[in-house]
């Protein structure tokens, strides 16, 4: 008897671990893990820098603008484009231009002046897209092969014949 409890505890506690793993792997995944946490670190970052401008933003003359609605309603019809079109860069960069906008309808242009950089900043939550992103690691990738390939030719490392190399010269 003490025998198949600890076995039932033992599968119970396995099916745990896989169902946990598969939970923090759905949660930050690769293509999550930027939202996950560099997201609300830049959003942080963001409220930390108009804090530190408090004294500042506080001289300033409050003159709201309606061409701040018009720049909304701009942006949510770029946010609706990005919706029907499946475009997710389309829809971060309108959450940002909505929060400027809201900025010129409320306080004013001045205050959007005084807070150019961190309202700028806000698109560092926003992670590149795919296509943007392989045109600029492929490269990178590329080159760090090349330099692994020189350093193992440096040190003698014989490699396996027939295979080819990128760096290989044609």
């Amino acid at each position: 008897m003490p025998f198949e409890s600890s076995a039932a505890c033992r599968n119970c506690l396995r099916a745990l671990r896989v169902c946990s793993d598969r939970a923090i792997r759905r949660l930050v995944g690769e293509s999550r893990l930027f939202s996950w946490i560099l997201g609300p670190a830049a959003f942080w970052v963001f409220n930390h820098l108009i804090w530190c401008q408090r004294k500042e933003l506080a001289r300033l003359k409050r003159r709201p603008g309606l061409s701040g609605l018009l720049f909304v309603v701009c942006t949510i019809g770029l946010l609706l484009l990005g919706s029907l079109g499946a475009e997710l860069f389309l829809t971060k960069i309108a959450v940002v231009g909505t929060v400027d906008g809201l900025i010129v309808y409320f306080l004013g242009w001045n205050f959007l002046r005084a807070l150019t950089f961190p309202v700028a900043f806000l698109l560092l939550m926003i992670p590149l897209p795919v296509n943007v992103y392989n045109e600029i690691v492929l490269p990178l990738r590329l080159l760090a092969s090349c330099f692994a390939r020189s350093v193992l030719d440096f040190v003698n490392f014989s490699r396996g014949a027939g295979r080819e190399h990128p760096c290989t010269p044609t």
